[in-house]
C-alpha cells in the first residue's frame, strides 16, 4: 500500500489546482464526488496556487455549501483569514454566521492574524466579564487558536477560578472545555513562541505567566486542575513546578505529574521513592536513577522489604544503569533460594536491561559496559550466595583483589569501581582482561574512543614521551660519564706506560753501563794476569 504526505493530492487530481478557469471548473464539477479527505487537502492547498480571487471565491462558496460541517469550517477558516470587502464576501460572511454548526458559525472568533495579536486589542479578552459574556462556543473559538494574549487569558482564568466559577457565570464543564481548548495544543507544553509562553527563560514574561497558571491548580476543581497538571509547560530551573503547588496536589495529580517525561524533578522523585509507598511506582517511571551507595542502602534493608523494592525497580524503572539491573536480577534470584530463574520480576529486570541497552548513546553505553564488567568480576570474586566460593582477580587485575569486601558482593563492586579509574589511561588496556559481554552483543559494536578516552590516551602518550626523553637524557649522561672515565683511564694507562717505558729504558742503560764496566775490567785483568804469568815463569826459571 502506498502512502502520501499529508495534504498531498494524487497525480490525477493535480490538474484541478492549476491557476486557470478551466481547472477550477473541473474542480467544481468533481467536488461533490470527492472524499472529505481530498476536499480538505484541496482547501489547504488553495493558498499555494496563484489563482485569481474570483475563482477562489467560487471554490469557497462551493465548500460552504457542503453537507460536511468540517469542510464548511475549513472554508470559513480560509475566508476569515482574509480581508473581505466585496459584495460576494458579504454573502459568504452571512452564510458563515447563519451556519447550523457552532464550529462554523463562530469560526470568525478564532484569532488568526499575527498582526492582530501584536498591534490590536481584543475587546472580548479585555476582562473576564467580557469573555464570559460570549456564547460558550464563541469562547472556545476564541481560545483554541489564540496567538498572544497570554497575560489576558491568564488573568481571565485566575478570575474564573475565584469568582465566575463560584457565582455560576461559568459551569465547571464549560471552564474545563475552555482550559482544555487553550492548553491542549501540540506545541503548548514546549512553550510555543506563538503562545508567548517560553519555558526556558527565567527572566522572560512567559515564565511568570506559566508560574501563575501553575498556581491555579490548588484553586480549581480536581478535574479542571488535572488539565493544567497534564499540559502546562515546566518552569525554568531549579524548580520545574512551584513547590507549594506540588504540596497541594492530590494523589492522582501527583501521579500524573510524575508520569510526565518532560518533568524531571529528580530530587523529588527520590524523596517520594523513600517516603511514599503509594507513589513509588510513579516516581521511578521516568528520570529516576540511583547511585551505587543508594542502591547499597536498599540492599541493607530487611529481606522482605529489599526484595519488594528491587522487584519494583526491575519492573518499573527504565533509566537505571545496566549493572543495577543485573544486580537486581541476581539478588532476587539469590533471595528465591532455588538458584534458578524462577522469579517473573527478575526476568523483567533482564528485559528492562535490554531496553535500556537499546536507548543508550554509544559513549555512555561503553562506560556502562565497563561498570557491568567490573560488577561481574566482583560477583565472581564474592558470589551473592553465601555458601558459594569466589575466585579473586588474578594476573594484571590482581591489584583489585586487595579491595575485596568479604561477604559483600555489591560492596566489592563499589570498591572495584572506585579503584578502577585510579589506573589512569592504562585502564583502557586492562578492559580486555575483564569479563566479556558476549550476551549483550558487545563484539557486534565497534569500540569508539570517547573524548575522555582520547584525552587520557593523549596524556598517557605525553607521559610516555616525557619518560622516554628522560631515559634518553640519562643514557646520554651515563654515556658521557663513561666516555670521560674511559678517557681518564686511558690517560692514566698512558702515563703509567710512559713511566714503565722510562724505567725499562733506564734499566737498559744501566745494564749497558754495567756491561761496559765489566768489559773494561776484563781488559784490565788480562794484562795483569799475563804480567803475573810472566813473573811466575821468570821466577820458575831461576
Amino acid at each position: 500500500m502506498t502512502t502520501r504526505a499529508p495534504h498531498e493530492l494524487p497525480d490525477y487530481l493535480k490538474d484541478l489546482l492549476q491557476p486557470t478557469p478551466s481547472s477550477i471548473e473541473k474542480l467544481l464539477a468533481a467536488w461533490d464526488g470527492l472524499s472529505v479527505e481530498t476536499q480538505a487537502a484541496i482547501l489547504l492547498k488553495l493558498d499555494k496556487v496563484p489563482t485569481p480571487v474570483y475563482l477562489i471565491e467560487r471554490v469557497e462558496t462551493k465548500a460552504l455549501s457542503s453537507h460536511n460541517a468540517y469542510i464548511r469550517y475549513l472554508a470559513a477558516h480560509r475566508f476569515n483569514s482574509k480581508n473581505n470587502y466585496s459584495s460576494k464576501d458579504k454573502e459568504l460572511r452571512e452564510m458563515i454566521e447563519n451556519d447550523s454548526s457552532p464550529l462554523v458559525k463562530y469560526s470568525h472568533f478564532e484569532n488568526l492574524s499575527e498582526i492582530t495579536s501584536v498591534f490590536l486589542d481584543d475587546d472580548d479578552l479585555k476582562d473576564a466579564d467580557s469573555f464570559f459574556a460570549l456564547p460558550h462556543q464563541a469562547r472556545l473559538a476564541k481560545v483554541r487558536m489564540l496567538r498572544g494574549y497570554g497575560e489576558k487569558v491568564t488573568g481571565i482564568l485566575e478570575e474564573a477560578a475565584v469568582r465566575q466559577l463560584q457565582d455560576g457565570s461559568v459551569s465547571e464543564t464549560e471552564l474545563y472545555e475552555i482550559i482544555t481548548d487553550y492548553l491542549v495544543k501540540p506545541k503548548f507544553r514546549t512553550g510555543d513562541a506563538d503562545n508567548h509562553l517560553p519555558p526556558d527563560d527565567c527572566d522572560h514574561e512567559g515564565d511568570n505567566l506559566i508560574q501563575r497558571l501553575w498556581q491555579l491548580v490548588p484553586l480549581l476543581p480536581p478535574r479542571i486542575a488535572q488539565v493544567l497538571v497534564d499540559n502546562l509547560p515546566k518552569l525554568s530551573q531549579p524548580h520545574c513546578v512551584p513547590e507549594n503547588v506540588i504540596k497541594a496536589m492530590t494523589i492522582n495529580q501527583l501521579e500524573s505529574l510524575l508520569d510526565r517525561q518532560d518533568i524531571e524533578l529528580v530530587a523529588f522523585r527520590k524523596k517520594i521513592f523513600r517516603e511514599d509507598a503509594e507513589l513509588r511506582g510513579a516516581a521511578v517511571r521516568s528520570h529516576f536513577t540511583l547511585d551505587y551507595s543508594e542502591f547499597a542502602e536498599i540492599l541493607a534493608g530487611a529481606p522482605q522489604e529489599r526484595v519488594a523494592t528491587l522487584k519494583l525497580l526491575g519492573t518499573m524503572a527504565p533509566d537505571l544503569e545496566l549493572c543495577l539491573y543485573e544486580a537486581i536480577h541476581d539478588v532476587v534470584i539469590a533471595s528465591d533460594g532455588s538458584g534458578t530463574v524462577t522469579s517473573f520480576e527478575s526476568s523483567l529486570a533482564c528485559g528492562a536491561m535490554a531496553r535500556r541497552l537499546k536507548e543508550l548513546e554509544q559513549e555512555k553505553k561503553y562506560r556502562e559496559f565497563d561498570q557491568l564488567r567490573l560488577y561481574r568480576l566482583a560477583r565472581t570474586a564474592v558470589p551473592w550466595e553465601p555458601e558459594a566460593k569466589g575466585s579473586p582477580p588474578v594476573g594484571s587485575l590482581k591489584f583489585l583483589a586487595d579491595n575485596i569486601v568479604p561477604g559483600d558482593t555489591w560492596g566489592t563492586f563499589m570498591a572495584f569501581s572506585q579503584v578502577w579509574p585510579q589506573r589512569g589511561a592504562g585502564h583502557r588496556v586492562l578492559v580486555r582482561e575483564l569479563p566479556r559481554l558476549y550476551d549483550l552483543g558487545e563484539d557486534d559494536l565497534p569500540r569508539e574512543e570517547s573524548e575522555s578516552d582520547r584525552n587520557a590516551l593523549v596524556r598517557m602518550d605525553d607521559e610516555l614521551s616525557r619518560g622516554i626523553a628522560d631515559i634518553l637524557e640519562e643514557v646520554k649522561t651515563l654515556r658521557k660519564e663513561l666516555t670521560d672515565e674511559v678517557e681518564n683511564i686511558g690517560r692514566q694507562t698512558g702515563e703509567q706506560r710512559a713511566r714503565l717505558d722510562h724505567e725499562i729504558e733506564a734499566r737498559t742503560l744501566m745494564q749497558q753501563q754495567i756491561s761496559r764496566v765489566r768489559r773494561k775490567r776484563l781488559f784490565t785483568y788480562i794484562p795483569l794476569g799475563m804480567c803475573g804469568f810472566i813473573i811466575l815463569l821468570l821466577y820458575a826459571t831461576k
